[in-house]
This record gives C-alpha cells, sequence and structure tokens, in this order.
C-alpha cells in the first residue's frame, strides 16, 4: 500500500495551488460575505473548522505549511482512505478531494473500484485508451479491441492504468457537470491531465521498485 506516497501526493496539490489566491469569482474565497482567499487549496470554510473560529484575509496569508499539511492529512487524505490505496490512485483521490471535497472524492474512487478491469477499458474516452494502449504496448487506435483486452488481462501495470485512467474519466465527468466549468473549467481538466501522468508515473515507479 502507499503510505509513503503522502509526502509526494501533498507535494503536487501544494504545486498546483500554488499558494495564496483570492479570486472574487470563485465562490471558495468567501466566508461570512467576506472576500478570504484561499492558500495552498485550504478554503476559509476548511480553516476556520480546524482552528475552531472565523478567519481573516491574515490567517490565510499566514497559512503555515505545516498546518496546510496537517489539514490535508486529517480532512483529505484520511478521508480518501490514502494509505490504503494503491499507488497513483491515492494522488487521483486526494488531490481531487482538494477540488471537491474528500467525500465525494471517495464515492467516485468506490465507484471506479466496483467495475471490472475490462468494463473500465471499454468505457474509457477515446484519448485514455490511446494513453492505456500505449503503456501495453499495443496498436494505439483508441479502441479497447480483443488484441487490446488479451495483453490487458495479463498485464499488472496495464490493469493499474486503466483503473487510474478510469477515475480520471469520472473526475472529467464530474468537473463539467459543474456550474462553474465554463470559468474554471481549463485549469481543472489541464490539472487532471497533470494529476493522471504524475499518477501513472507513480504506479510504474512502484512496479518496479515491488
Amino acid at each position: 500500500m502507499t503510505a509513503a506516497n503522502w509526502n509526494a501526493c501533498a507535494a503536487f496539490t501544494v504545486n498546483e495551488e500554488r499558494g495564496y489566491q483570492a479570486n472574487p469569482n470563485d465562490p471558495g474565497n468567501w466566508a461570512n460575505g467576506q472576500l478570504i482567499g484561499t492558500n495552498m487549496g485550504i478554503t476559509p470554510w476548511m480553516l476556520a473548522r480546524w482552528l475552531g473560529r472565523d478567519v481573516t484575509v491574515d490567517d490565510m496569508l499566514h497559512l503555515a505549511r505545516q498546518t496546510t499539511f496537517a489539514i490535508y492529512r486529517a480532512k483529505y487524505w484520511d478521508v480518501v482512505g490514502g494509505d490504503g490505496l494503491n499507488p497513483g490512485l491515492d494522488l487521483m483521490g486526494f488531490d481531487h478531494g482538494i477540488l471537491v471535497g474528500a467525500e465525494r472524492s471517495r464515492e467516485t474512487l468506490a465507484s471506479a473500484q466496483a467495475v471490472g478491469v475490462g468494463l473500465k477499458a471499454t468505457r474509457l474516452t477515446k484519448a485514455r485508451a490511446e494513453i492505456l494502449q500505449g503503456i501495453l504496448g499495443v496498436r494505439v487506435d483508441g479502441i479497447i479491441g480483443p488484441l487490446t483486452k488479451a495483453v490487458l488481462n495479463v498485464s499488472l501495470v496495464g490493469q493499474a492504468s486503466a483503473a487510474i485512467l478510469y477515475v480520471a474519466d469520472l473526475q472529467e465527468v464530474y468537473y463539467r457537470s459543474c456550474g462553474a466549468f465554463p470559468t474554471f473549467g481549463i485549469g481543472w481538466l489541464n490539472r487532471l491531465d497533470r494529476r493522471t501522468k504524475t499518477a501513472i508515473g507513480m504506479m510504474e515507479a512502484a512496479h518496479v521498485s515491488s
């Protein structure tokens, strides 16, 4: 399992969130009618819950990385079950949870787990099916046919990749369903692409070292 991936996953998210921001068009930056902003993905609501009091702009501006990582661990990583997830899936669940809430991300992971690997592969978007075929070393055409399925059935790396890519598909569907997608969607999808690529790298590294 992947408790050792915790630091790498937290570092990925901190890099993606890029510190303090206070976009007035983002509802997550507001609390009690005030534009507080977020820092490293921590919202005013979450920080207030953690500190047990209302928070100010100054609180958010000076949020320490140590505090951020403590919140990440307790309110996101532990909620999605990061220590018990396979390499790569831990990042997919954790980083998505920062954006949409840990409980919703956990539900997405559970929905994906209920689907068999073969069905996961056949349900992938064409672009992600092509990524899977590239990993499997078969013809890259985006069509999950008999040959792709046969190689997938005997490839542990391929099966782990299919799981990550299927979760990415579900996460994309959710982003596209959000009312704020026209404003923030391009950023969400670009982050999803980086998350997925990093997750597959984590998974491959774990298989090499095992």
